[in-house]
């Protein structure tokens, strides 16, 4: 019987939002863990593969198909959706409006999170807002992908064995 993969949701998340072209991220299927590997492009500059924090390269992903699994970013429209939702839950129509504004504006991802810097008090809202939404959709991620696993974080999972 296959075990069911604890990942860390952090890990995960941050590699379905990274729509920086540094890395590319696979998902080691015999353990969980969230592999970030430059990209070739940045690999230039270096004389051999560089090897992640974990000891994983290029070469091992490579000759692994089976064992890997690309994450793809998720698009930039689903991150501006959930920032517009978040908007729409806002109580207060000053600050609701404020938020619709900068999600108006040219570089809208930015000058929405230099309003929530304002409002600490909306900011800690929308970090449990984004953290549920990015959490639903890297369970559907999962899902699309046929894994089955659970979403942990490693400080409580640390926490936890010290028990």
């Amino acid at each position: 019987m296959k075990k069911e993969l604890k990942i860390d949701a952090e890990d995960l998340i941050n590699a379905l939002e990274d729509h920086s072209d540094s890395f590319d991220y696979f998902l080691d299927l015999e353990n969980g863990n969230v592999v970030s590997l430059l990209r070739d492009d940045f690999e230039d500059e270096f004389e051999e593969d560089p090897v992640d924090l974990d000891g994983y390269n290029h070469e091992i992903v490579e000759n692994n198909p089976e064992r890997f699994i690309f994450i793809n970013p998720i698009d930039s429209r689903e991150s501006f959706k959930i920032m517009e939702d978040f908007a729409e839950t806002i109580l207060n129509d000053l600050i609701k409006n404020t938020l619709r504004s900068a999600l108006s504006e040219r570089k809208p991802f930015r000058n929405f999170k230099d309003e929530l810097g304002h409002l600490p008090e909306i900011q800690k809202e929308w970090y449990k807002y984004h953290e549920i939404e990015m959490q639903k959709i890297a369970y559907e991620w999962l899902r699309d992908n046929d894994i089955t696993a659970e979403l942990i974080r490693k400080y409580l999972t640390d926490e936890k064995a010290e028990e």
